[in-house]
């Protein structure tokens, strides 16, 4: 029986953790001829109860110095395959190592941290992709810019998948029809540009603008958009919960995505799942992964250009709606993704083994 050290420290976080979710959640419970260990804190107690999983507590954070200097690896080496979600490689793993690039971001768009924290994440993704027997990413643009910064090493693309939290529920419904955002409040998101499609083109006499995300703690946020909190029919509600997303999105007249830089972009995905109509800035990787769906796309950066996408905007019928649906269903979900994972580790494990 082959055993996965999977590295789950990043569970419970947005991003990485919510694809670390799927996986786990899928792959646990349908492959149990596998034996996984889970390196991670307590949020792992929650697959305790499954007979082919080992949970080894690990209080070291991401990215940090103990990561690199003085991670407990023994369990982890008596493991035969080590898979890392992302790219934060602890040392000392002497197993086959497979990890996951989602998007490089720090390198294209300067702007999303400091020199030092640009420098430290360009010499970490460099360190696990000269590591890693195998890489996974989650799109055909990111395998582009990986290939174009790290070298031409084959990468798998796996997608991502919807999040099986994204259900329909009931919240109320306010009285006047609103546009929500969703996303982080950080400068690759595009929030500015749809803040001032807003605001400059009388939208706000038609609806109200949800934007749900954490706008805090964030040296890369844009301080003086959370002036806009001010303007009536602007809100931020900060990070929610999946069920409440949920119900602000299947209430929403539209989904709005106005980013300038994406590794694939799930907001959109789950808003069509709920028959929400989609306005998509037309950046490659948007291009990539919803071409094929009833979306509108405007040019990305231009505050005007988006207004009047979201004027075009019109309800889905029925039946559109579950054309979409289905279409999700046979591309994105996590059953897909943790397949293509789990079939890549075994063959890169087999062929360790024959190596040896």
């Amino acid at each position: 029986m082959i055993k996965i050290a999977v590295d789950c420290r990043m569970l419970g976080m947005s991003g990485v953790g919510v694809f670390l979710k799927n996986f786990l959640d899928s792959a646990l419970s349908r492959y149990s001829d596998i034996h996984f260990l889970l390196i991670g804190t307590s949020r792992l107690e929650s697959y305790s109860h499954l007979e082919n999983v080992d949970i080894q507590k690990v209080d070291v954070n991401p990215f940090s110095l103990k990561e690199f200097f003085s991670f407990p690896v023994k369990e982890i080496n008596g493991c035969d395959v080590y898979f890392n979600p992302n790219y934060n490689i602890p040392s000392g793993i002497k197993i086959p190592i497979c990890c996951t690039i989602h998007d490089l971001l720090f390198w294209d768009v300067k702007e999303i941290s400091s020199l030092i924290g640009r420098w430290i994440r360009i010499l970490a993704v460099k360190r696990s992709y000269h590591l890693a027997k195998l890489v996974f990413t989650v799109s055909e643009f990111s395998l582009s810019r990986i290939h174009k910064h790290l070298g031409c090493k084959e990468a798998i693309v796996t997608y991502n998948a919807l999040r099986p939290a994204i259900v329909p529920v009931d919240i109320p419904v306010p009285d006047k029809k609103y546009i929500v955002f969703v996303g982080n409040v950080k400068p690759h998101k595009g929030l500015k540009e749809l803040l001032d499609a807003y605001t400059g083109f009388g939208l706000g006499n038609i609806y109200d603008l949800v934007i749900v995300g954490d706008y805090r703690n964030f040296k890369t946020a844009f301080p003086e958009i959370l002036e806009y909190g001010k303007v009536e029919g602007i809100s931020f509600t900060g990070k929610v919960s999946d069920e409440e997303l949920s119900g602000l999105l299947k209430n929403a007249s539209m989904l709005v995505q106005p980013s300038v830089y994406e590794g694939f972009g799930i907001p959109p995905m789950e808003a069509l799942f709920l028959g929400v109509p989609v306005v998509l800035s037309d950046i490659p990787v948007f291009k990539e992964i919803y071409s094929g769906f009833p979306v509108t796309f405007f040019e990305c950066g231009n505050p005007k250009s988006l207004a009047e996408a979201m004027e075009r905007v019109e309800p889905y019928t029925e039946t559109v709606k579950t054309r979409v649906r289905n279409r999700i269903l046979s591309l994105y979900t996590p059953q897909r993704v943790s397949d293509i994972i789990i079939q890549a580790i075994i063959k890169t494990y087999n062929e360790s083994s024959a190596n040896r």
